[in-house]
């Protein structure tokens, strides 16, 4: 198969017709774009997006050239004058601007692309897998996740649709028939019980080396590499202690900043106080019979609202004298 292609693409490469001399420096890049393109469209590889922007930004030049050329209505003096064909100028245009956005030229390469290695790969995805379960099978939307190659593919699945499995496939795809080293290639996913199934599948079974792991470790080992005196993952106490010392140190010696506070936090009970004024706000929730109290906890001093339901409402809630939270508990920030 692979001699197959080898002929079939020195066909279509004869069968391009000669392209025309250039007349002049712009003519030149014309028809340097469309050569780039063309060879572009005829390698047997799926097309990423940072791909093909490399064409647009290495011919960015000339298509700012042309399209001020149309802005000043000089376009068609300046083909006569030189002996371009106004047709190429069009499909240059046409190309560039595909490229620039979400690219149907690119998209049609990568679709007969996956039909192409769905039919060249199928013995080799058929036993994908082999070495962790001689039973399992992908189905064709999996391989088609598998020959995708773009800089960002999202796959939706719901549970028990094989997720892992795929990820699995991936990654040995990747190394055996990319060439990517392990060492290259990152898994992350959010749960230790999902990074363990991972961790069975790809570093044990099927003996491939790479790093996996969760969001978490992966952020935190990030920040470690750039601080030296990250010595721990912070508890939810010392974020108490950054908050309630801001508290005291920046809000509460100042009247005025106390009273913002206060409606910042109030304006959770409904639609946002409108006004300023804190005697007002304290009448305002008392039409809505707002219980406040002080809880202590052994280490800590929180501030939490509730509020009841009106007799109004008493037949839409089972025990209408319940209070109900209605604002973030202050160490919760």
């Amino acid at each position: 198969m692979a001699l197959f292609d080898k002929i079939l693409s020195i066909f279509r490469k004869a069968e391009t017709p000669a392209q025309p001399l250039p007349t002049c420096e712009e003519h030149s890049a014309i028809l340097a774009f469309e050569k780039d393109l063309d060879f572009f469209m005829h390698e047997d590889d799926f097309k990423s997006r940072k791909e093909y922007q490399y064409l647009c930004d290495k011919h960015h030049g000339i298509y700012r050239t042309i399209e001020e050329l149309k802005r000043t209505n000089t376009l068609n003096y300046f083909c006569e004058n030189n002996k371009i064909p106004l047709d190429l100028i069009e499909t240059f245009i046409a190309h560039y601007k595909d490229l620039a956005g979400e690219s149907q030229l690119m998209a049609k390469h990568n679709e007969e692309y996956i039909v192409h290695h769905l039919k060249k790969e199928k013995s080799y995805l058929d036993s994908i897998l082999h070495a962790v379960d001689p039973k399992i099978r992908l189905d064709e939307e999996q391989r088609k996740v598998v020959l995708s190659d773009d800089d960002y593919t999202l796959v939706v699945a719901g549970a028990g649709a094989g997720k892992t499995t795929t990820v699995a496939a991936k990654v040995k795809y990747l190394v055996e028939k990319q060439g990517i080293k392990p060492d290259e290639i990152l898994v992350i996913s959010f749960t230790n019980k999902a990074v363990g199934e991972l961790r069975e599948k790809i570093n044990g079974q099927l003996n491939i080396p790479c790093p996996i792991t969760t969001f978490h470790k992966t952020g935190y080992a990030i920040l470690k590499r750039q601080d030296n005196d990250l010595s721990s993952i912070k508890t939810e106490g010392f974020r108490y202690e950054v908050i309630n010392n801001y508290l005291k140190s920046s809000i509460l010696q100042y009247p005025e900043l106390v009273d913002k506070l206060i409606l910042f936090f109030g304006s959770y009970f409904d639609a946002p106080y409108e006004g300023d004024d804190l005697n007002a706000f304290f009448n305002y929730l008392k039409k809505f019979r707002i219980l406040t109290f002080l809880a202590l906890p052994a280490n800590k001093h929180i501030c939490i609202f509730f509020r009841t339901f009106p007799t109004k409402n008493r037949q839409a809630h089972p025990n209408p004298t319940t209070p109900i939270p209605n604002i973030v508990p202050l160490h919760s920030l």
